[in-house]
């Protein structure tokens, strides 16, 4: 079996400080930080659609959430027990939902 010889000065070089990268002083790093553009002069435009689609989805949100002639109707209904679909309807709005 051979030895090992651990007093081996021949590879120590790598981590010599002479070798390493050196310390940076954040002192001295911050007086050279470099002026960027002026933030107050950033633009942002949008494109005709994305402004037509903007338009489009304010009004969208404007509509209301149900359509309370048509609610108020089978309200009625269901209540006067005058409400029955036909079985077709029925069918038709399963197959329609995709559920």
């Amino acid at each position: 079996m051979s030895k090992i010889n651990i007093n081996k000065t021949n590879d120590i070089g790598a981590t010599r400080p002479t070798d390493r990268n050196p310390v940076k002083d954040p002192k001295n790093d911050a007086a050279r930080v470099e002026k960027t553009a002026d933030p107050t002069k950033d633009q942002i435009s949008f494109s005709g659609r994305s402004a037509e689609v903007g338009k489009l989805v304010d009004q969208i949100k404007n509509l209301p959430d149900e359509r309370k002639g048509l609610v108020h109707q089978f309200k009625t209904e269901i209540l006067a027990n005058q409400y029955k679909p036909s079985s077709t309807d029925i069918a038709d709005a399963i197959i329609e939902s995709g559920d």
